[in-house]
């Protein structure tokens, strides 16, 4: 047996042993800003083994705690890497179905309710209070929601470092115990019970939010056509066209950032899709991943109902085979569910489609 694989037998041994085993699959945030999707069998003695989800024939890695900033896992669970913490992590549950919580970029933590969210800002009733505020989304670092689902839109380093001690959940077996101070204010109470918009309208939200994510893929592939200098012309502009007819209509809004500045421009959806085309390079290249559904359905005042999708986008733009720019952007896509009627043999039937809207920026860094 190799040495490797001793040292690995051993952390898990001893990882079992303290009754601490985790085997579910979790994302791994490194330090370095890379994101990896592994199962997770252990998180202990100075290392976590994991390995490819959904691969039977996959190695296990050990990863030690000093190239991590966090895990999220698929309940709720929260694991925190820093030196400073007792034993190198700490870990918390913020899946307790009650309280939503953000963390902004003056390290604090707003406790409560969201509302509703939009590519552009989050609406939270704070706890103990009865109003809601808005905080636009380039002053959020993560959204952390009740049901166990996340949205991380700052550097995982960073945000790791500000929540060693913040208090955003229940702390777990695994983590460091310490008491937990008395909350500063009451926590909103719980309102009645009511009747879920699912069985009022027989709305499988689930499958939209699937089409949503769908949708925005379709976007991007017509987006690497339009920005393609080897693209013909006429090709381009009928992708331009099928782009447009993914968004609810034509006036739908596109914000854009260069790195290093705070200015940001916003374009409807045709002219930014034109503006992409007569983009100054010899080549331009647009890739996307982690494009995620991020947001429950939430019932807007004209009826409708919104989401977020989100995703990371890393453009580069190329003048004599050499990289002149280059940055990655997290962007937020609304997303809306809009009812509309079909007339077939004289009948009216009520149905629904997902239509992409507003894109906005949330953070923007160099490539």
């Amino acid at each position: 047996m190799s040495l490797s694989l001793l040292a690995r037998t051993a952390a898990a041994a001893l990882f079992l042993a303290a009754g601490s085993a985790y085997a579910q699959q979790g994302t791994l945030y490194l330090r370095n800003g890379r994101q990896m999707d592994r199962f997770v069998s252990a998180v202990a003695e100075g290392n976590v083994i994991c390995k490819i989800a959904d691969r039977a024939d996959a190695s296990e890695e050990m990863l030690p705690f000093k190239q991590l900033a966090m895990i999220f896992f698929k309940d709720g669970t929260l694991h925190i890497f820093d030196p400073s913490l007792p034993g190198g992590t700490r870990s918390v549950n913020f899946a307790d179905g009650k309280t939503d919580r953000l963390l902004t970029v003056d390290e604090e933590v707003i406790n409560g309710a969201i509302v509703s969210e939009t590519a552009e800002s989050v609406r939270i009733t704070p706890s103990g209070k009865t109003e809601a505020v808005v905080v636009r989304l380039n002053r959020v670092l993560l959204i952390l929601r009740r049901d166990g689902s996340y949205l991380l839109l700052g550097e995982p380093a960073e945000v790791a470092g500000m929540l060693k001690n913040a208090q955003i959940g229940t702390e777990t077996a695994a983590a460091r115990m310490q008491p937990e101070p008395a909350p500063a204010t009451a926590p909103v109470p719980d309102p009645a019970p009511a009747k879920p918009a699912e069985a009022e309208l027989n709305i499988d939200f689930e499958a939209f939010k699937g089409k949503a994510v769908d949708k925005a893929n379709q976007l991007y592939q017509y987006m690497v056509i339009i920005a393609n200098k080897t693209t013909a012309w006429e090709d381009a502009n009928r992708s331009i066209d099928q782009a447009v007819t993914l968004f609810l209509n034509e006036e739908a809004q596109v914000e854009v950032s260069v790195a290093g500045s705070e200015l940001k421009q916003r374009f409807p959806i045709r002219k930014y899709l034109e503006r992409l085309k007569l983009l100054k390079y010899d080549q331009v290249e647009i890739t996307w991943s982690d494009v995620t559904y991020v947001s429950n359905f939430t019932k807007g005042p004209d009826g409708n109902y919104y989401g977020v999708v989100s995703f990371l986008q890393r453009f580069t733009g190329i003048r004599e085979g050499k990289p002149v720019y280059s940055d990655v952007t997290r962007k937020n896509i609304t997303v809306v569910l809009k009812s509309y009627e079909k007339i077939e043999g004289g009948q009216v039937t009520e149905l629904w489609d997902v239509f992409l809207s507003d894109i906005g920026v949330v953070n923007t860094r160099k490539g």
